[in-house]
């Protein structure tokens, strides 16, 4: 998956992570113990790419979408 953000957003995105999780844990406590959620899932589609690589994509899947890359 890619995501891309504009680099002060992408900063600020890891400092609020890094708060979040730094609140949630204990002395001693892991990540994996921790647990992350992802605040947004979205499905971003490339025809350009998927036609690149012969690719041909179920309807569903492009009615799916939130987003198409022409």
């Amino acid at each position: 998956m890619k995501v891309t953000l504009a680099p002060a957003i992408a900063v600020l995105a890891l400092a609020l992570l890094g708060a979040s999780l730094a609140a949630q844990g204990q002395p001693g406590t892991t990540l994996p113990r921790i647990g992350v959620q992802p605040t947004k899932i979205e499905l971003v589609v490339n025809l350009k790419t998927a036609k690149a690589l012969g690719l041909t994509l179920p309807r569903s899947i492009l009615a799916r979408a939130d987003r198409l890359i022409e």
